[in-house]
């Protein structure tokens, strides 16, 4: 019987040998439609003793759907059939049977049949092993109502479909180039990524040009735990038509393993015996690291490859020859590659060989660490960006920003200089690995930052270094980086926008009218403001012990964030600058213009607190009313003017009187000033009292209207209560008044209490 997988010009014991390697079934079929098995490797297949597969029809052992295909035995005639069918294993799994057959010339059916179980799972490995390997890369949001909106793809999707990422969006998204007949399949799939499950699949799609090609998609979702749902999705694609036609040319196949050897792209797929010398090693990717067939086959790893690679790939080959499915990454001649390696068996179920299917993943590798970079990139400018719209705690901001960027970066040191008079400054903040040393806190002159790079930073240059030794650096500066035992560094100037106007504590201090304050202050702080950049200081990067190549990303990531620190410093410098205008405007809201002294609202608020406080911890509180004797005729006797003027002097003086700081001074009205004396008995009060007298008389200002004295001079009554908390302040007030009264009436120039 001609097995289909043979040259009649092969002798009897290479044909033997071919079979038991193959594991063919043979077989006829009785008029019944039973199995008539010719050898006994049907019970190492299929698990089934001869007599049992002969007792029954032979469509009981086959798959469901592969019933109809039993049929073609009865319908063959000369010409011989090739077909594929499941059948059933005793153990209740099914085995992948390609057929044969064919009628005899006794008019008998007669078959051959392979199990090709373990090459169709080989196939799938194949599939996925080239799915991984992307030719594009993409990013897509998900609306919370399902709907994918395309952020970007890299370039080689215009390659592949034929579309840009505008074109594609404005045709209504990617369902539009996907081949209808695809689309339930899709679907599926999609449904799985809103329940945050990552999914692989291959369709079809429709080109621009109208072409139908093949593709692979290894899809991840992103998880919002804000919003509890799946934002995004990203993914690599590649294009696998040629990968599929070759599959389809692997089915047709009668040499498999070799066939799928020299069609595998970006890689290489061996076959080893079990002393780990290769039989077989075929793949596009051999030659891209400097192999080939002949260099391989028949040598064992020890006399390919270093021994670093040789103890990476002993152990895989000696789990394939134990019967064990591994799969592992390792990187060679600068590339990453994915290695599946399994058993190879014979029809008697022993394996006689290894197979290992290497796949060339340095471009998905480099699709993960470029998605994964931009997303922790994305993550550390939204950290820093929510923590400067949160915060004002420019100190804490500074901090956790260089921590950040420095576990970003895998840096040994990440610092933030300010500048001060004269371009010498100080570390303001830094962070620095376990071994390195730490520069806060240390003065550094403009020499040690190289003077002539000043002007470039006003300027917003960068500066790359990435060797410090071929960067042609002046001797001081490069003697002052190996103290710092920096090898590479980057420097990112800190441009901080100034606003022009802004009040500060000499231009409020130089106003007395509280009226004006809000003309004032628009007046100093014009709308909008006008920005001029200034050089605040420097986002630095040190690299220690080796050279370094600062890629783009990370120059731009230290860029973005220098714009964003700069903004958290002008934010928190406006802060400062409101706070300071918010306490002058509080304090010129409570003092009196003229004496500058707290004013009677003041005084109305200042004395319930300090009642009500002194009735909780159950002390005394003293008031003090002062008048100025005859101040009538003093105003009329020397003019408002100069009246004002000793309303001045007379309020400076009691100032300077009261030494406590919870003692409070206010103009009371006209020419009457209060001392509001807490936790003070009468006694204190009355040496209050005399002080304030003294200080006045002191002043010799001269009053030719009093009939008491040459000089002003003041009349004070004194009040001490003890508040209880029933009480009011009026009562104070009250008795303050009434002695205020008795010491005018005795005379006034006095005390009265």
């Amino acid at each position: 019987m001609k097995s289909g997988f043979s040259d009649a010009t092969i002798n009897l014991v290479e044909l033997k040998t071919l079979l038991e390697i193959s594991g063919e079934l043979f077989c006829t079929w009785d008029e019944n439609g039973c199995l008539q098995p010719l050898n006994s490797a049907w019970e190492q297949v299929l698990g089934w003793s001869l007599v049992e597969l002969r007792a029954r029809p032979w469509k009981e052992f086959v798959h469901p759907e592969d019933v109809a295909a039993t049929r073609k035995i009865g319908c063959c005639r000369e010409k011989a059939i090739a077909f594929e069918q499941r059948v059933r294993h005793k153990n209740g799994t099914y085995r992948i049977l390609v057929w044969r057959i064919c009628r005899s010339p006794q008019r008998n059916t007669c078959g051959v049949a392979r199990d090709v179980t373990e090459q169709r799972q080989l196939e799938m490995r194949y599939r996925m092993t080239c799915e991984l390997s992307s030719d594009y890369v993409f990013m897509a949001n998900i609306t919370p109502d399902g709907q994918i909106l395309v952020e970007w793809v890299t370039e080689a999707f215009d390659r592949i479909t034929g579309y840009t990422l505008s074109e594609l969006n404005s045709r209504g998204g990617w369902s539009k180039i996907i081949y209808y007949k695809d689309l339930p399949k899709l679907t599926h799939c999609f449904q799985k990524l809103l329940n945050n499950e990552s999914v692989t699949s291959k369709y079809r799609i429709v080109t621009k040009q109208g072409e139908l090609r093949w593709v692979s998609d290894s899809v991840h979702p992103v998880w919002d735990e804000t919003q509890q749902r799946v934002v995004a999705v990203f993914g690599a694609t590649r294009d696998i038509t040629e990968q599929q036609q070759a599959l389809e040319a692997l089915h047709r196949s009668q040499e498999l393993y070799r066939t799928l050897a020299q069609n595998f792209p970006d890689g290489a797929v061996v076959l080893f015996d079990k002393n780990c010398r290769y039989l077989i090693a075929e793949g596009k990717g051999l030659a891209a690291v400097g192999l080939s067939r002949e260099m391989m086959e028949g040598k064992t790893n020890r006399e390919i490859f270093p021994k670093q690679i040789c103890k990476t790939l002993d152990p895989i080959y000696q789990a394939a020859l134990a019967g064990e499915t591994t799969v592992s990454e390792i990187f060679y001649a600068n590339q990453y590659y994915c290695i599946q390696a399994l058993p190879v068996k014979n029809d008697r179920g022993e394996i006689f060989a290894g197979m290992v299917v290497a796949t060339n993943i340095t471009k998905r590798k480099q699709a993960e660490a470029a998605v994964q970079t931009a997303n922790e990139r994305e993550r550390l400018m939204a950290s820093v960006c929510d923590r400067i719209r949160d915060s004002l705690d420019l100190n804490k901001i500074l901090n956790t920003t260089v921590a950040q960027v420095r576990n970003f970066l895998h840096v040994d040191r990440v610092l933030i200089y300010r500048f001060q008079e004269n371009w010498n400054g100080t570390v303001a903040v830094e962070s620095v690995s376990k071994h390195t040393f730490s520069l806060l806190g240390t003065n550094l002159t403009v020499s040690d930052l190289a003077k002539n790079c000043i002007p470039y930073y006003q300027h917003g240059r960068i500066f790359a270094v990435e060797d410090i030794y071929t960067a042609n650096l002046a001797k001081h500066h490069l003697e002052f980086l190996e103290q710092l035992q920096v090898r590479s560094l980057l420097v990112v100037p800190i441009l901080k926008k100034n606003i022009e106007g802004v009040w500060n504590d000499e231009s409020l201090d130089n106003h007395s009218s509280h009226k004006r304050i809000s003309e004032v202050l628009l007046e100093k702080t014009p709308l909008p403001p006008a920005p001029q950049s200034q050089l605040w200081g420097l986002l630095v990067a040190h690299h220690s012990n080796t050279p370094r190549k600062w890629q783009s990303l990370e120059i731009d990531l230290l860029k973005e964030l220098a714009s964003q620190l700069a903004i958290a410093i002008q934010q928190a410098e406006l802060y400062q600058q409101l706070a300071m205008a918010n306490r002058e405007l509080q304090r010129l809201a409570a003092c009196d213009y003229l004496t500058q002294v707290a004013n009677r609202r003041r005084f109305d608020e200042y004395l319930e607190q300090e009642w009500h406080r002194q009735a909780r911890e159950r002390k005394p509180i003293s008031l003090l009313l002062c008048d100025i004797d005859f101040f009538k005729f003093y105003n009329d006797t020397y003019g408002h003017l100069k009246g004002d003027e000793c309303l001045q002097q007379v309020a400076a003086a009691i100032s300077r009187s009261v030494k406590r700081p919870a003692n409070l001074v206010a103009r009371y009205g006209g020419e009457e000033f209060a001392v509001i004396l807490p936790n003070t008995n009468s006694q204190e009060a009355l040496c209050v009292a005399q002080a304030i007298q003294l200080a006045v008389k002191a002043l010799k200002i001269p009053h030719a209207g009093s009939s008491v004295s040459d000089f002003v001079s003041l009349s004070i009554g004194i009040a001490t209560q003890e508040p209880t908390p029933n009480s009011n302040a009026s009562q104070l007030i009250a008795a303050a008044d009434e002695a205020l009264y008795r010491a005018k009436a005795n005379g006034r120039d006095r005390l009265s209490l």
